[in-house]
């Protein structure tokens, strides 16, 4: 009984919280567009391809079997150690 009197004030907590309790719904409503860009950066995106290092732009077979090979042994030791429930074979 003493979790459910506990509840709403927790709800209250999180919709106030970071405002203070002075926020109302009609000021965030206004505001929703006013830390949007709207000029363009000052770099493009040669800038942007300027700045990463060239290696990273080789591509190599064996990084990229390896890379995908942990991934499967990741997953599938995941599928393992899961919880009997969630097999699609207990279904």
């Amino acid at each position: 009984m003493a979790d459910l009197l506990v509840l709403p004030r927790f709800f209250d907590f999180i919709r106030t919280m970071g405002a203070g309790s002075r926020m109302n719904e009609s000021e965030t409503k206004k505001d929703v567009f006013k830390h949007v860009p709207v000029e363009k950066p000052p770099f493009g995106m040669a800038d942007v391809k300027k700045a990463i290092p060239p290696h990273c732009f080789n591509r190599s077979l064996s990084t990229s079997f390896a890379i995908y090979a942990s991934s499967f042994l990741f997953f599938i030791s995941q599928t393992i150690t899961s919880p009997s429930s969630l097999h699609p074979s207990h279904t």
